[in-house]
């Protein structure tokens, strides 16, 4: 059903950007009127509000083809570093809700400090 990808671990204030797909039955799904969000929490029963990241992916780029692309910058990741609870969730515009992703990333500590 869903994307089989697994987001890979990142430094702290770094660029980080990819894609994900969303599928059903094996077909590709028009993703383009609905709302593919990722959030980092520290604590995986953490409220919404508490994630320090949270950012919204173009669906607008390949949504037809079942694609979001999340372009996360250096200041949307310039947070503590450590391990954080991520979940990426696609909101389809019929009210239907999907996770297509759950797992544990390591926000890295970087060697050097970069301004």
């Amino acid at each position: 059903m869903l994307n089989t990808q697994q987001l890979s671990d990142f430094h702290a204030g770094t660029t980080k950007r990819f894609w994900i797909g969303f599928k059903l039955n094996g077909e590709a799904q028009d993703i383009t009127p609905d709302t593919m969000t990722i959030r980092f929490k520290a604590n995986r029963t953490d409220p919404d509000s508490a994630a320090v990241i949270e950012k919204t992916a173009d669906v607008s780029m390949r949504g037809v083809a079942g694609q979001g692309y999340f372009s996360l910058s250096p200041s949307d990741t310039n947070v503590t570093p450590g391990n954080y609870h991520v979940g990426i969730e696609l909101e389809r515009s019929n009210g239907d809700e999907y996770v297509l992703l759950d797992q544990v990333v390591e926000i890295k500590d970087r060697v050097a400090d970069i301004s």
